[in-house]
């Protein structure tokens, strides 16, 4: 479905350890191959069947923006913390608030 060049772009593309800048770099190269190539985004998107994401599915994959947790994706850090976060943090902005708010709730259900 791909090529080898392809592939490696989608990999940069979606890895977490990436710069921004590489990120946009690589899925704008490998947008440019596929369309070079004439593929259509019916052809990729149709076998996935993909559903939407979910708030909580947005809400865990987010990273923190600062302290000893910075960059780690939300569902990864200890419940603690991220109480903590809610109660001491004044610099939280309002949909950080709601997606740690969302994964402490997942937590506990």
């Amino acid at each position: 479905m791909f090529t080898a060049v392809e592939q490696k772009l989608l990999r940069l593309a979606l890895d977490e350890a990436a710069q921004p800048g590489e990120v946009c770099n690589s899925a704008v190269k490998f947008v440019e191959s596929l369309r070079r190539r004439g593929v259509k985004a019916e052809a990729l998107t149709r076998p996935l069947q993909l559903p939407f994401p979910t708030k909580l599915d947005r809400a865990r994959v987010l990273k923190m923006p600062f302290g000893q947790h910075r960059g780690r994706r939300l569902d990864v850090i200890e419940p603690a913390y991220l109480r903590w976060a809610l109660a001491e943090a004044d610099c939280l902005s309002l949909s950080l608030r709601e997606a740690i708010q969302l994964v402490l709730g997942a937590a506990y259900d």
